[in-house]
């Protein structure tokens, strides 16, 4: 049985694992305290038995997100920012849709307008050098043979220097 001062686990959507006081204080582990024990061997000092079992694969996947989380990134991975639709839903019978990113370093520039298959639906730009800022690209919704596409899902993609940037856009029909 459990006395007033025994902690009590608790699981919610709002902690992976928590240590409920008898008071009603939550507390969680203090990192510095359970990275110590760690490298000291012994692996969760000042916690429950039955919390150990559960933050030891929790602690490892942690571990593996931050290694890779930690690779170096190039100049080539921020060349566009905010890339988007405006409005990201449009009924391409009545009104139009917009394109728009922001490009961080003058470039040269390819848009298409893929379908869910990942097929080029629409070329609206090849190689197309566009200095430092905002750029916005309209589309009327229709495809390279001039037609209107069916209602769906739609990708803009954005490549600059082999890096493709993308966004969606659905599109309908009244």
């Amino acid at each position: 049985m459990m006395g007033p001062k025994d902690p009590v686990l608790r699981r919610d959507r709002s902690f992976i694992f928590a240590r409920l006081s008898w008071n009603g204080a939550l507390s969680l582990p203090r990192p510095r305290t359970v990275l110590s024990g760690i490298m000291s061997g012994n692996p969760l000092p000042k916690m429950p038995h039955a919390l150990c079992a559960e933050f030891i694969p929790l602690l490892a996947g942690l571990i593996a997100l931050l290694s890779c989380c930690s690779q170096p990134i190039s100049p080539d991975d921020l060349l566009v920012s905010s890339c988007r639709f405006e409005p990201p839903l449009f009924d391409s019978f009545r009104q139009n849709t917009k394109l728009s990113y922001t490009l961080n370093q003058p470039a040269a520039v390819s848009i298409y307008i893929l379908d869910q298959d990942r097929a080029v639906v629409k070329t609206v730009a090849v190689d197309l050098s566009l200095s430092k800022g905002s750029h916005s690209h309209g589309w009327k919704g229709d495809s390279d043979e001039w037609t209107f596409v069916p209602t769906g899902i739609y990708i803009g993609q954005v490549i600059v220097k082999g890096k493709k940037f993308e966004a969606t856009v659905e599109v309908f029909h009244w």
